[in-house]
């Protein structure tokens, strides 16, 4: 993911975790990931795998194209 791409993807998870009011503790408890990686992941400082996505977009409920949304 290109720097540009990283920025998209963390203002969609980080918009998407709002919007649902839970803290990056909360959205790491129920996608099985660290609090720690939800807060780098919406930093931009890291690239999330294919099966994070999946696991946030199931954790918020939404569909994992609204957190690649704009992403080219």
């Amino acid at each position: 993911m290109a720097v540009a791409s990283a920025e998209r993807f963390s203002y969609n998870l980080r918009r998407a975790r709002e919007q649902k009011e839970l803290s990056q503790a909360d959205l790491g408890r129920l996608a099985g990931i660290s609090k720690s990686e939800v807060y780098r992941l919406e930093a931009g400082t890291r690239d999330p795998r294919l099966t994070t996505v999946v696991a946030l977009a199931r954790a918020l409920g939404v569909k994992g194209s609204d957190l690649i949304r704009g992403i080219h």
